[in-house]
């Protein structure tokens, strides 16, 4: 059904009586779901909420599951007082204080809720419009009808939990709702999955009443992650409804057109929707934006522990002879025990054409027991350095990185040093893009280095500093070497 169809609350309850949630989301949340018409699966989740107590949903990015089935649900619960006491759990406590803070301005500045309903948040120091809540988060409140609202993190236990009501005494928590508890960092780890898993069965759904309703927003990135498990377990539990949205596809129904109107294949139909319609976005220009992880958030196909980032296909070959700059980078350990980390070095050219930089691996080196000595690493480096004519050293910072870099600077190289805080996986992701777009080459002798590229994998770690390396050597502001 088209969202202007219905003008009016008074429109609404003709056509549904006062507590269908679909038509509460199509009336009072039209302005927040960017598109002129919803998806037949929105409706499916809105009747399913509405009479099922557990709900398992995945769904493609951008597939308003949090806007409708946590946001928009949670405020109709609120505003018929179907529940009393409703607890948002994700794995970073900040995210769920910040939608608490959603809830509470669309029940403060809803003029349609407020109508209806009446102002169902007020927060009591402040009594204007233009005073209301400075702060971008709540960690929990309270309604005006008397409906409480908490946030937690994963860790914090629901397990006695009770909320003082002004009519009913003590209540215990009633409806709980998961949103994105898996992400990439998280999901590394076997052992906190198992830990958290435990956690969530032990401190959560083991201290549950048969009356709490539980809705589950989760997303799958590897096979063996909390959701995954849940997803499992929700299948086999006829009480349990699960649905599974992709962008192409519905469960029993595939094809390549998407399922929601407001996503066109291309661009060039994205611009013919838009003099129609308005938000409507093409997946062609969301695969540009997030290439590989594209495949994940959208066609819904999580990484396998076993399958490697850059693949075979993605190394190609040099020919050039000139480059704009060169740069070496270096991941600097110094010790002559044989079980200690080796000292890597990769020389890479950039070459920029028409604002696209390339980049071509010259040399690669590892150096191992007595070349890791300072007096002859230092000396390699330097040979390094003038044979290759480099512009810059990027030395990693780590233990070493501060007195290596002195030693260099004191024989008049250029060193920079390569300050990251993220983990080796989420600087590759980062830079996996330039190996897709065909912008690395690799001389025909640098085959250790891509070795370890193409062995990189989501959970295997085997031997990958000269990788590390590599990115050093090319993760700089080129920019400034160009207009500078």
């Amino acid at each position: 059904m088209d969202i202007k169809e219905i003008t009016s609350s008074k429109e609404l309850r003709i056509h549904t009586g006062e507590k269908s949630f679909y038509f509460f989301v199509i009336y009072y949340f039209s302005k927040h779901l960017r598109y002129k018409k919803m998806a037949k699966y929105h409706k499916e989740r809105c009747n399913e909420a509405q009479r099922t107590m557990n709900i398992y949903c995945e769904g493609h990015r951008e597939s308003a599951k949090t806007t409708i089935l946590w946001i928009a649900f949670e405020i109709w619960k609120i505003c018929y007082k179907k529940c009393y006491f409703i607890c948002n759990v994700c794995n970073d406590a900040k995210k769920a204080k910040a939608l608490n803070f959603i809830i509470a301005n669309e029940l403060f500045s809803n003029e349609k809720i407020d109508e209806d309903f009446w102002r169902l948040f007020q927060k009591k120091k402040l009594q204007t419009d233009e005073d209301f809540m400075s702060e971008k988060s709540i960690s929990e409140f309270t309604t005006t009808n008397w409906i409480k609202v908490k946030a937690f993190g994963m860790g914090e236990s629901l397990r006695g939990e009770l909320y003082n009501h002004k009519e009913l005494w003590f209540v215990r928590p009633d409806h709980v709702l998961f949103d994105d508890i898996d992400n990439t960092k998280n999901t590394k780890n076997r052992r906190i999955i198992n830990d958290d898993l435990i956690f969530i069965r032990q401190e959560i759904f083991w201290w549950m009443d048969s009356n709490w309703q539980v809705i589950r927003l989760w997303n799958v990135i590897r096979q063996h992650g909390r959701n995954p498990s849940q997803r499992e377990a929700a299948r086999v539990n006829k009480k349990r409804i699960v649905f599974e949205t992709f962008i192409y596809w519905e469960k029993g129904k595939k094809s390549w057109t998407p399922i929601w109107e407001r996503f066109v294949n291309t661009d060039e139909e994205m611009e013919v929707e838009h003099v129609k319609w308005n938000m409507v976005t093409s997946l062609e220009s969301k695969q540009r934006e997030e290439w590989s992880n594209y495949i994940q958030n959208w066609v819904w196909t999580p990484m396998m522990p076993w399958e490697t980032i850059i693949d075979y296909e993605m190394i190609k070959y040099w020919n050039a002879k000139d480059f704009d700059y060169i740069r070496m980078g270096c991941d600097p350990a110094f010790s002559t025990k044989d079980a200690s980390d080796a000292f890597w070095l990769v020389v890479t050219g950039h070459k920029n054409v028409s604002w696209v930089m390339y980049y071509y691996v010259l040399y690669c080196l590892k150096l191992t027991w007595v070349k890791k000595k300072q007096n002859t690493a230092e000396q390699i480096v330097e040979n390094l350095y003038k044979k290759w004519n480099v512009s810059r050293i990027v030395v990693e910072k780590n233990n070493w990185w501060q007195y290596f870099a002195d030693w260099l600077i004191r024989r008049d190289l250029a060193v920079d040093k390569s300050n990251t805080s993220k983990d080796k996986l989420t600087r590759m992701k980062e830079h996996e893009g330039i190996f897709q777009r065909k912008q690395v080459f690799f001389a025909e002798w640098t085959e250790e280095l891509i070795d370890q590229l193409i062995e990189f994998t989501w959970e295997d770690w085997n031997e990958d500093d000269l990788a590390d390396a590599f990115m050093h050597s090319i993760d700089q502001e080129w920019w400034i070497d160009v207009l500078f």
